[in-house]
């Protein structure tokens, strides 16, 4: 399975072209087996998610949110790796693809905790040399306090 991710991960990011279309049908297609290794592959994951969120392609990553059990999708917008795609989004001032995400990310209340703590390591552990790469210093402050309000937005209309 590795070498499968692999290769879909190598053709997408050489070829220029991530056919949208076709990934969707291969991903809801896939064995149950394939979809939890692929999201448990965070890295790769989030190379071949990362064309979607570019792109736009909103209809992908609501597929591929919606086909992945809740625990993988929790665990994987936990992870270092998505959220530095989130930051890169947040940079870009793509805040619906991080609402997109999160709002399919947590299926039930509780999973907020969970993302604020992951989220709160994330922005702790961010070296001050590689500050500029992920945020502005002095903006970073405000982004955090947008994402958590983000997230308690997403959790209220969770619960109502």
């Amino acid at each position: 399975m590795g070498h499968l991710i692999a290769d879909i991960t190598e053709n997408i990011s050489y070829s220029g072209y991530y056919f949208p279309e076709l990934f969707q049908k291969f991903f809801l297609l896939s064995p149950i087996d394939f979809r939890k290794y692929f999201a448990a592959n965070k890295f790769q994951f989030c190379s071949i998610l990362s064309n979607f969120f570019y792109a736009e392609d909103t209809e992908t990553i609501k597929i591929v949110f919606r086909n992945i059990d809740d625990e993988d999708r929790i665990k994987l917008v936990c992870g270092y790796t998505f959220f530095r795609l989130f930051n890169d989004l947040i940079m870009r001032d793509k805040w619906h693809l991080v609402e997109l995400s999160i709002r399919e990310a947590m299926p039930s209340k509780g999973d907020k905790n969970r993302v604020k703590k992951a989220y709160m390591e994330f922005f702790e552990g961010i070296d001050p040399g590689e500050m500029t790469e992920c945020v502005l210093a002095e903006s970073s402050e405000r982004q955090r306090k947008r994402f958590f309000e983000l997230l308690d937005e997403i959790d209220s209309s969770v619960c109502q």
